[in-house]
């Protein structure tokens, strides 16, 4: 692999270390991220001078090569022997392909945009700071994104129907528990909330956060559940409260309960 490919492998594989690491290790790299903007910049200047480079180096090897008379000895295939034709002018070097160099930019700016989202979200970086850093890497903002870099559903608040089912994600015949939920608009205002990797399930008057177990959730898992609880507060009454689960050692995969008091007025929440 390349110089130029390695580089940029390697500062892609460090920011989607940091994107993914938990908020007090993420966190004090913004500090630093006129650094780490910096090197991204310094990468993709690198990779799009790749042409302009290579055809450098091979004019300047082909001007050695005829003026010093360089000849080489090639090795056989297939015996592994020199080769019969004798000595011969050296191969010129081999230049990497447009689409490796392509694919290796996209996966650091796709690692560099996932970063900058993080910062956002946990309120390192403000939205106009985002837009600037987006610019300087080549990637364009989505408004989608700033609500999660990872949150794609809705919950619906609604009040509990007769035969509506309470069931427990990981009990057998639950209509809730494993279903990934689609896009429903708020019953209570015509906000879009959006939730992803996240399953709520009402077990009576009690709502419990459940990880759907989603392969590469990642650390920021927490960040999104806080953004995701702080907005449902708002549609309770004041009379709910919210407590540690029960049990915890013995349902690790509970992360937040909501309880709401018997005979409480507020919306039962159902995916």
């Amino acid at each position: 692999m390349s110089y130029t490919l390695e580089h940029a492998a390697l500062l892609a594989r460090q920011l989607e270390k940091l994107a993914t690491a938990r908020t007090h290790h993420a966190a004090p790299q913004f500090a630093n991220l006129e650094f780490w903007l910096a090197e991204v910049e310094h990468v993709i200047a690198t990779i799009r001078e790749y042409p302009q480079r290579f055809r450098r180096l091979r004019d300047a090897q082909q001007a050695w090569v005829r003026a010093h008379g360089t000849r080489t000895t090639e090795h056989c295939l297939h015996c592994g022997g020199p080769c019969d034709l004798g000595p011969q002018p050296p191969a010129p070097p081999t230049r990497i392909s447009s689409d490796e160099m392509e694919a290796a930019q996209r996966d650091l700016q796709r690692a560099a945009y996932r970063l900058l989202l993080r910062g956002y979200r946990i309120k390192m970086v403000d939205e106009p700071a985002l837009m600037a850093a987006c610019a300087r890497i080549g990637m364009t903002l989505e408004r989608d994104d700033l609500r999660g870099d990872a949150l794609s559903a809705t919950p619906r608040f609604r009040r509990p129907q007769n035969g509506d089912e309470r069931g427990h994600p990981h009990r057998r015949g639950s209509s809730h528990g494993g279903q990934r939920p689609g896009s429903q608009s708020c019953s209570r205002c015509s906000m879009k909330l959006r939730i992803h990797r996240l399953a709520v399930v009402e077990i009576g008057h009690e709502v419990d956060y459940y990880e759907s177990r989603q392969p590469g959730l990642g650390a920021d898992l927490e960040d999104e559940l806080e953004a995701v609880f702080a907005t449902i507060l708002q549609f309770l009454p004041e009379s709910c409260t919210t407590v540690e689960p029960r049990g915890y050692g013995k349902r690790p995969h509970v992360l937040k309960r909501i309880v709401v008091p018997t005979g409480g007025t507020g919306p039962s929440m159902m995916l």
